[in-house]
C-alpha cells in the first residue's frame, strides 16, 4: 500500500467520522483514542474520579458535562435541520424541472390530482366467513 493510498484512505476515515457524528463527535473520538493510547493507569483513575465527582466537592463538573452535552445536541439538531431543508428544496426544483419538461414532450399542462378531484371512495364488503370443512369419515 502507497504512502498516498494510506492518507486517503486515513482521510476518507475521518471524513466518515465528521459526517456521522459531526466535528464535535470527530473532536471527542479523536480526544479519546488519544488518551486511551498515550495516558497511565492513574490518569485513566483521575479522569474517572473527576467525571463522577468524587474529590472535588462540587457538582461543577458534571454540569458542565450536561451542559456541554446540551449545546452540542442543539448545534447538531440545527444542523441536520438545516442538511434537510435544502435537501426538501432540491427535491422541490426536481420536481418542477421534471414536470416542465413532462408538459414540454406533451405539448399541454399536466393534470394533477388536486385539480381532478378525489375519486369517489368504493366501499368493499367485509371479508367472507371462511367456511367450515366437514370431516368425511
Amino acid at each position: 500500500m502507497k504512502k498516498t493510498d494510506a492518507l486517503s484512505s486515513f482521510l476518507e476515515f475521518l471524513g466518515t467520522i465528521v459526517d456521522r457524528f459531526g466535528w464535535p463527535g470527530a473532536l471527542l473520538a479523536v480526544g479519546i483514542a488519544d488518551f486511551e493510547t498515550h495516558a497511565t493507569a492513574e490518569q485513566h483513575r483521575e479522569l474517572i474520579d473527576k467525571f463522577l465527582g468524587h474529590g472535588t466537592g462540587t457538582f461543577w463538573p458534571v454540569a458542565v458535562l450536561g451542559l456541554l452535552f446540551v449545546i452540542v445536541s442543539l448545534a447538531q439538531r440545527y444542523h441536520y435541520r438545516k442538511n434537510a431543508d435544502i435537501l426538501k428544496q432540491r427535491i422541490d426544483e426536481l420536481v418542477e424541472e421534471k414536470n416542465r419538461l413532462h408538459e414540454a414532450l406533451i405539448g399541454r399542462p399536466l393534470r394533477h390530482a388536486a385539480e381532478i378531484g378525489a375519486p369517489p371512495q368504493i366501499k368493499t364488503p367485509p371479508p367472507a366467513k371462511p367456511k367450515k370443512q366437514v370431516k368425511s369419515k
